[in-house]
């Protein structure tokens, strides 16, 4: 095998190991820091005005049905985020205490 068939290799081999070195060290599980599961509901399609009242009082009943999974959503979003804190919260306070760990004498 001649060296210009093995630089390609090699260096294949050499940015794999790099990248691979790059990465952050993480204690997070292989997929990260889970997603939310919280559904975003739809808003719904404005009625063409033909329809007369009969569009309309259908609709006015879609705006409250989307208004009602609007508040679950956003419940939804704020239990996440405050989860989120609170696991942030308990991460730092294990950092600190290994801090005063490593400093105490």
């Amino acid at each position: 095998m001649t060296c210009k068939k093995m630089a390609p290799a090699a260096l294949s081999a050499l940015l794999f190991c790099c990248s691979a070195l790059a990465q952050e060290p993480t204690l997070l599980p292989a997929g990260g820091y889970p997603a939310h599961t919280c559904s975003k509901p739809e808003l719904p399609q404005m009625p063409s005005g033909v329809g007369g009242n009969s569009e309309a009082m259908a609709y006015n009943g879609e705006v409250r049905i989307y208004n009602q999974k609007a508040q679950v959503y956003s419940k939804c979003i704020t239990d996440y985020m405050n989860t989120g804190n609170a696991d942030m919260a308990r991460i730092q306070a294990r950092i600190n205490e290994a801090v005063a760990e490593a400093n105490a004498r």
